[in-house]
């Protein structure tokens, strides 16, 4: 679902009863409710996505937000990465050096030994009031800083990438699904 020039929405609800109905019936009643949100963590890699099928309308990725969604949450770690991310598939390094130049300095977190999972000082409030890293979210983050130290030719973002890898905690044999991301990045960085 695509707002001309402007970015990717939500979803559409999921109306049982819209859905149970054959075409022609589906016709006849309204359809469902369209979340008109445009939320930053899933319209940035939609967009990478869809580069190759056809021409994105989406507002000049380069000069994102800071909200996660109209009135939505500001300074969240899943956005940024998600942005930097979609903003390498389309070979725009400055916009994504943008996200990335102090990734590490904004979002790094010793206690939590990752990277918050939101910019400190901002919104502090009911959940987002507790300082939490998110291993996923982590690792997504190192991976970013990797690709963009390849595309930047910037060794400082490896070296960043480096400082999250030495300061992440032992997983032992809990590598779960959260830590994907992290071993990703790991692979990424025994690419190059």
């Amino acid at each position: 679902m695509i707002q001309r020039r402007r970015a990717f929405m939500g979803s559409v609800a999921a109306d049982e009863e819209y859905y149970s109905r054959d075409a022609a019936e589906r016709a006849k009643i309204a359809k469902p409710v369209i979340d008109r949100n445009r939320y930053t963590d899933r319209s940035a890699p939609a967009a990478a996505a869809l580069r190759s099928v056809k021409p994105i309308p989406i507002a000049n990725l380069a000069h994102p937000g800071e909200a996660h969604c109209e009135g939505g949450s500001v300074g969240l770690l899943r956005d940024r990465v998600a942005l930097g991310h979609a903003l390498l598939d389309f070979d725009n390094v400055p916009a994504a050096e943008r996200l990335g130049g102090d990734l590490l300095a904004v979002y790094w977190s010793s206690e939590e030994r990752g990277l918050l999972d939101r910019r400190p000082g901002v919104e502090e409030l009911g959940e987002l009031s507790r300082k939490r890293s998110d291993p996923a979210e982590t690792g997504s983050g190192a991976r970013f800083l990797l690709r963009l130290a390849k595309a930047a030719k910037e060794p400082r973002y490896r070296a960043d990438a480096e400082r999250i890898f030495r300061g992440l905690p032992d997983f032992g044999l809990d590598w779960g699904h959260t830590t994907v991301e992290i071993a990703r990045a790991v692979r990424l960085w025994l690419e190059a």
